[in-house]
């Protein structure tokens, strides 16, 4: 990786890997239409197959009341970021409280129609699946469904027609394609507080694309300081509480200078803090394509006295634990188990390794055998640990991969499976615990080896839990679930408590809210990287299932620049799926014959292209 940072465009194709378009109803729909209002004029387009983008307008002497209406919403959903042209439609205490930088995500396009009083009472009716607030942060909206939005306009032809009454809340109106066409989402990270030297937790908000750079860090930089969302509280921080942005600069040798108002804190002696800071702003401005450093300043100090700093972004990325996928070379080595070639080969179950450029290699003692394989994917060692189940799924062991003696038992119990590590040797899977599927966590840092089995509170009428996935920093954990209508969801769960014998967990929103409901089919999900969740299943059970991309918030992850959903990939059957760390795909499935494969792939300007298959199951990578 190079040290300077790519630009926030180029950031979503190589950083954060958004190669997969997802098609959500009623989650996060990826709608084909792009505007919320029919427009009778020429639409402009800007880029994106079918996406059309209006132009913004002024209110003239002319315009009907439905003229006034619909020019508000065309002019504030344009491309335009300046505010002030839509605000000229309004009025009174809409002109006043009107807040631009709020969003309602429709799923489809609409027109403005009269309703109650002629020529007074208009109404778009759409079904809203998302709403960003005024910090850019993104929530899913929950069983969505078509409702009626309110505009109250006043005047009359001689003085003009003015909007003085907005829906509650409202701000823009963009349907999905719009919205990824005008918004780049960019991750905010703040200090994990159990490993505040060693972690960061990436939170997603999203920003206008039309922005200045300078802008865009001054958004991130207050989103950072004003604290993570409520639901985050107990697992994550900033370095430095109840500091104020007064401005972020950037200079032509790319050093962002963030200049906080007053304080105590750190001096230009005293900075330990304040490094800390400029290291959480570093990562956060990894978007921003004109910042390759960071210096923090008190406004009373002057731009002379730095009292923060944090020059390198590799370093910072390294010292945090945090992934981020850049296209290169794979350096990962692959892990596997051998499939049986036969009903009664008795070969299989071996452990294979392949390394970047060589060929298979058989690994540990060949007279054991298993039925899933799980690497612990910290920083690579000579001989990384691996989590083994036999071949009944019955009893789990923990082993060095060149080991030549017998595993390590970690736990016997009936149907474990989804086996997940995090980045801080914490290994989670889930087992029948008294009849029912049970969430289980393994600290392999800790003497003696503990199960701590892991509570989950759950929406009222779910479960249980069916599968695991763990994020890098070990507090935010993907479950899959049965929901009360006895279709798969899955949450975001997030550390509430913890203990040598105990971990409890609830969901990331604090609410009854999944990121993704009512799917028929759900074998497999995994985390690519820290910063979004790839999913592999199908909605309606006639579907063939597909891989989606999802950020932690419910928004979908957008494939640029040609927005297709990767459908061809990967094959009908597959049944677990997994990521390097350079953002490469690989797919395990049944083959003809059904013989057990699996496939590795490398993104493409065309969407996949399949690097090679070879005969095997339980995929992982590490080392």
């Amino acid at each position: 990786m190079t040290t300077r940072p790519l630009s926030g465009r180029a950031l979503l194709i190589a950083v954060f890997a958004p190669l997969l378009a997802v098609i959500l109803a009623g989650c996060a729909g990826l709608p084909t239409d792009s505007s919320v209002i029919t427009d009778t004029g020429q639409p402009t387009s800007n880029g994106g197959e079918n996406v059309r983008l209006w132009p913004a307008k002024r209110p003239s002497a002319k315009d009907g009341p439905k003229d006034i209406v619909e020019g508000f919403l065309q002019t504030a959903a344009s491309d335009e970021p300046d505010p002030e042209p839509a605000k000229q439609y309004l009025t009174g205490v809409a002109h006043d409280t009107w807040d631009s930088k709020k969003v309602l995500v429709f799923s489809t396009e609409t027109g403005v129609a009269q309703v109650g009083a002629p020529g007074s009472e208009f109404a778009i009716n759409g079904v809203a699946v998302g709403q960003v607030d005024d910090q850019g942060r993104y929530t899913a909206i929950p069983n969505p469904a078509p409702q009626p939005y309110y505009f109250h306009v006043s005047g009359d032809t001689k003085s003009g027609y003015r909007i003085d009454q907005l829906p509650q809340g409202f701000g823009i109106a963009l349907t999905q394609e719009a919205f990824r066409q005008y918004y780049t989402p960019y991750s905010v990270y703040y200090l994990d507080k159990q490993a505040s030297t060693s972690s960061m937790i990436p939170v997603p908000v999203y920003k206008r694309t039309a922005l200045a750079d300078q802008d865009t860090a001054n958004q991130l930089a207050e989103v950072l300081l004003s604290g993570p969302p409520q639901q985050y509280d107990a697992v994550a921080e900033v370095a430095t509480a109840q500091l104020k942005l007064a401005g972020v600069t950037i200079s032509q040798a790319e050093v962002a200078q963030v200049t906080l108002k007053p304080q105590t804190l750190c001096t230009a002696a005293v900075h330990g803090p304040c490094d800390q800071l400029a290291e959480e702003l570093l990562t956060t401005f990894l978007g921003v394509g004109s910042i390759s450093s960071v210096q923090v300043f008190d406004q009373t100090l002057g731009p002379q006295k730095p009292i923060g700093r944090a020059s390198s972004v590799d370093s910072v990325l390294s010292k945090y634990h945090v992934t981020i996928n850049v296209h290169g070379a794979n350096t990962a080595d692959l892990y596997y188990l051998d499939s049986p070639q036969s009903k009664n080969d008795q070969n299989a179950g071996r452990i294979f390794r392949r390394s970047p450029g060589k060929g298979p290699a058989v690994v540990g003692p060949t007279d054991r055998k298993y039925g899933q394989i799980a690497v612990d994917p910290r920083p690579k060692v000579a001989s990384p640990t691996l989590a083994l189940v036999d071949a009944a799924d019955q009893n789990l062991y923990l082993a060095a991969a060149n080991a030549t003696t017998a595993p390590a038992p970690v736990r016997s119990a009936s149907g474990i499976n989804s086996l997940s590590w995090d980045a801080f040797g914490h290994l989670w899977f889930i087992a029948t615990e008294n009849g029912s599927p049970t969430l289980f966590r393994v600290d392999t840092t800790a003497s003696p080896l503990q199960a701590q089995e892991v509570a989950i509170e759950l929406p009222l009428g779910a479960g249980p839990v069916q599968m695991v996935a763990a994020a890098p920093d070990g507090h935010r954990v993907a479950v899959v679930y049965k929901s009360a209508a006895n279709a798969y969801a899955v949450s975001i769960g997030v550390e509430l408590t913890s203990s040598s014998t105990s971990y409890v967990i609830n969901l990331a929103d604090g609410s009854s809210q999944p990121i993704l409901d009512g799917w028929a089919n759900l074998p497999d999900l995994e985390w690519n990287s820290g910063q979004t969740l790839a999913i592999l299943g199908a909605q309606q059970s006639a579907e063939a299932p597909s891989v989606s991309e999802l950020y932690t918030d419910g928004s979908p992850v957008f494939t640029l620049p040609d927005l297709n959903a990767v459908s061809t990939i990967p094959p009908i059957s597959t049944s677990s799926i997994a990521w390097t760390t350079t953002g490469r795909l690989v797919a395990a499935y049944r083959g003809a014959g059904d013989q057990q494969q699996i496939a590795t792939y490398s993104p493409s300007n065309d969407g996949w292209e399949t690097d090679s298959v070879f005969s095997g199951i339980s995929p992982s990578y590490g080392g």
